[in-house]
Order: C-alpha cells, then structure tokens, then sequence
C-alpha cells in the first residue's frame, strides 16, 4: 500500500468517550484517518448522504439509538453495496454475530479486542474485502473442493466474488449473463457448500487458490 494513500474510517458509536478513544486510537495507526463521526445509526447515513468522499469503511456499534447496528448495516449494504463494514460490539452472543454474518459484515469484533487486532481487522477489510476473527470463523465451514467439483463457470463466480468491490450487476455483465441468474448461481452454490452468505462463498474460494477477478486479468 501507497504510503501516501489515505485508508477514510467512518464511526457510528452513541458513547461519546468511546467514539472520542476510537477516533484517537485510529488516527494513530499508519494511513487511517476518521473522516465521519456520529452518535448513531441515522446520523451516519445522513453524513454518507451528503458526504464529498465516502469513506472506505464504516466501524458499528450494534446497541445504538435511533438507528441501531442491525438496521445501520442493512441500509448500508442496500443503498452502497460495496462499502465495507466493520462491526465492533459488547454483543458477542452466537445468534448477534450469526444476524450481521448474513447481513455481509465485512468483520465482527468484540470491544475487547486489542488495538493490534483493530488495526489488522481494519488493514484486513480494506485490502482483501473481509477479516475473519476468531468470533466469526466458527460460523464460515466451507467444505473442501475435494469434495466437490466446480466448473469453470462457479471458479469464474467465485473469483469474482473475491473482488468486493464488484456488484452482483456487475459480475453478470463479466460473465454475460444476468443479475438474476447470478443470483440463482450464488444460491445453488450456497446450498452445495453449506455456505449462509457471499462471506462463507469468499473464503472458501480463498482456502482453495481461487484468487479475486481483478489479479486474474493482470
């Protein structure tokens, strides 16, 4: 990564000195910057709405006011569907991290998580798409090719599903297909991997050599 190249956080956190310690916290680390704060979910979405540069990530909370994590993260993901979303929480009971892996989550850590670990989940998310702690990988079990074989066709969606930044639109258009049948090719894939969302479909192309479009075609 560019020294020069400036990695823009945004934060939605309702405790003001937790919000103030994150922002601290981030602006230290090497190329991060928070460029958007606010006290809750409606709040961020307001700041996005009208902002010059959207940031290239978001950092939630879950228990917010308003607009709490949940409904944040659906908003998001509905209106800008490749921003990056990172949802650090007190909430780490199963079904919580279970509900925001199917909501694509782009990582899910605990508050009690190191500086060292914020720092790598934010690195992490911003250069390949997705951070797997410890929390989330118990939900991601993906089986082996071994056990499966792929066509030609599911390693091209898989590697395209490696590059976050591409919309389901705009992988029919890679594969001159449609929206609607590269839909039904993530969900028959789903259902033969034993995979909940497009999160599981990345990783198991990534523990079995597939790597992202973009690199393919350099």
């Amino acid at each position: 990564m560019d020294k020069k190249e400036i990695i823009q956080i945004a934060i939605a956190e309702d405790m003001a000195i937790v919000r103030e310690g994150l922002r601290r916290i981030i602006n230290s680390y090497e190329n991060f910057k928070v460029t958007i704060e606010a006290g809750d979910g409606k709040e961020l979405l307001d700041k996005l709405f009208v902002a010059e540069q959207l940031p290239d990530l978001c950092l939630l909370d879950i228990g917010m006011p308003v607009l709490n994590g949940y409904e944040t993260i659906e908003a998001i993901k509905k209106i800008w569907p490749s921003m990056k979303v990172l949802i650090l929480t007190v909430f780490i009971e199963n079904y919580v991290i279970q509900s925001m892996i199917k909501k694509d989550a782009n990582a899910f850590l605990s508050k009690n998580c190191t500086h060292e670990e914020l720092y790598e989940a934010l690195l992490t998310v911003y250069t390949e798409g997705y951070y797997y702690s410890n929390l989330t990988k118990a939900y991601i079990s993906p089986k082996n090719t071994q056990e499966i074989k792929l066509s030609e066709r599911n390693r091209l969606f898989l590697s395209l599903c490696c590059n976050t930044e591409l919309t389901y639109k705009e992988m029919a258009d890679v594969m001159c297909i449609s929206k609607r049948s590269v839909e039904s090719q993530s969900a028959r894939l789903m259902e033969r991997l034993n995979i909940c969302n497009r999160l599981g479909l990345v990783l198991f192309a990534i523990n079995n050599g597939i790597r992202p479009y973009s690199r393919l075609r350099k």
